[in-house]
């Protein structure tokens, strides 16, 4: 019992001398549009709309997947969909999943492109009309 005492002994002390010389923590200042450059929001952008367009992406190639196979199969037995029916009878290999995965993963790559190309587009012209606007 005894040495318990001489160990929170120290804790304790250190406890309370923080309490009494306690400072206000600095307030965070906000950022500015100088802070970083263009090409730095360009690329925060790109990656929020990569990884944001893949989950839907992902979902519309799995479904768009599930449905060329049971298009181009012959059999009349062909498990159904499986957004349309209860269950997947016939798993997907590795290879599909992968290939899944990569096709939705271009998609994404391609909807961030897209969208890259298309800002700078609207950047450009709003520049070229700012630019007219003050030499008028």
């Amino acid at each position: 019992m005894r040495l318990k005492n001489i160990l929170v002994l120290p804790f304790l002390l250190i406890t309370i001398n923080l309490s009494f010389t306690e400072e206000k923590p600095p307030t965070p200042e906000p950022y500015t549009k100088e802070e970083f450059p263009q090409w730095l929001h360009d690329l925060r952008r790109a990656e929020i709309i990569l990884v944001g367009s893949f989950p839907i992406t992902l979902f519309f190639t799995s479904v768009g997947y599930d449905i060329f196979r049971y298009v181009s199969r012959e059999v009349e037995e062909t498990p159904v969909p499986g957004m349309f029916g209860t269950l997947r009878l016939i798993p997907l290999t590795k290879e599909e999943k992968i290939g899944i995965l990569i096709t939705a993963v271009s998609i994404s790559a391609c909807i961030t492109i897209a969208d890259l190309i298309i800002n700078k587009i609207i950047k450009k012209k709003e520049q070229k009309d700012e630019r007219n606007f003050q030499s008028k």
